[in-house]
Formats: structure tokens, C-alpha cells, sequence
């Protein structure tokens, strides 16, 4: 087995522009990942090509429903949480990691995303958010789809 047999990788979410909104546009049901089947959710978050300098993310953090529509809602706990005005670099990476410690698992909370925000809107601001599920809880022949070369 190889590792990548049990990784899952998500396109959370392509390259948007998030100028005075959000990666999922204001939708409550977009990008929930099930992390009672894998034992970590890794979320990279990449400034993009195009990012204005004038603005900065205003939210950088993972929440937790209890339904795969979104449901009820709430932050992971601890809250990865952001509150940098130098965060406006064209190209700037993030990692927020959350495993099922995090949510409230004994309340049915298991499902994820990241939740990336700027409010302000004096430009382009490009985001993409990747998702690395991994440590999955039931073996499969391969879980991510990825073609092996080897």
C-alpha cells in the first residue's frame, strides 16, 4: 500500500475571486468533507496570481456541520483564526489542519471546509483552497483515484 492509496485529495476550491465575499459565495451547502472517514483534513489556502494589496483576508479558519448540506454550523475548536494586515501577498500559502478532536463528533459534527473571507472589495482577490484528507478509516484499493506510475 502507498500512501497515496489513502489520500484524498479535494479541489475545496478553485481559483475564485473572494473580493467582499467568500470561497463558497455566501452558500451555506458548498465543499463539506467527511472526516469521520479520514483521520485528518489538511487545508492549503493560496493567495492567488491576482491579489490586491490594499485588501486583506478577514477569515481563515475551519468550520464544522453536523450534515453534509451544511446543517447546523460551527466553528472547530481550536479556532484557527486570522487577524493579520499583512496578509496580502500574491502567492502566500496557509495550512489549517483539523482531525475529529477538533469537532463535535459526539454531537454528529464530522463534516468540514475552510471558510476564507475578505470583506473588502478594491480589486481582484484570488483564492484557491486544496483538501488533503487522509488516514482513511476504511481500507480501500485506492481512495484518492490517483493513477499510479509506478
Amino acid at each position: 500500500m502507498q500512501l497515496s492509496d489513502r489520500i484524498n485529495c479535494y479541489d475545496h476550491q478553485n481559483l475564485i475571486d473572494i473580493g467582499g465575499t467568500d470561497i463558497h459565495n455566501g452558500v451555506a451547502t458548498a465543499n463539506w468533507i467527511n472526516l469521520a472517514l479520514y483521520d485528518r483534513v489538511l487545508f492549503v489556502v493560496q493567495l492567488g496570481p491576482t491579489w490586491n494589496a490594499a485588501d486583506q483576508l478577514d477569515s481563515l479558519h475551519v468550520n464544522q456541520a453536523n450534515t453534509a448540506a451544511g446543517g447546523a454550523t460551527k466553528a472547530c475548536v481550536p479556532a484557527v483564526n486570522i487577524d493579520q494586515t499583512a496578509v496580502n501577498t500574491t502567492g502566500e500559502n496557509f495550512g489549517m489542519e483539523v482531525t475529529a478532536a477538533h469537532c463535535d463528533t459526539e454531537n454528529g459534527f464530522h463534516w468540514v471546509r475552510a471558510e476564507v473571507a475578505e470583506g473588502g472589495n478594491t480589486g481582484t482577490d484570488e483564492v484557491r483552497v486544496i483538501a488533503l484528507a487522509y488516514g482513511a478509516r476504511f481500507q480501500n484499493d485506492n481512495e484518492s483515484g490517483f493513477t499510479q506510475l509506478a
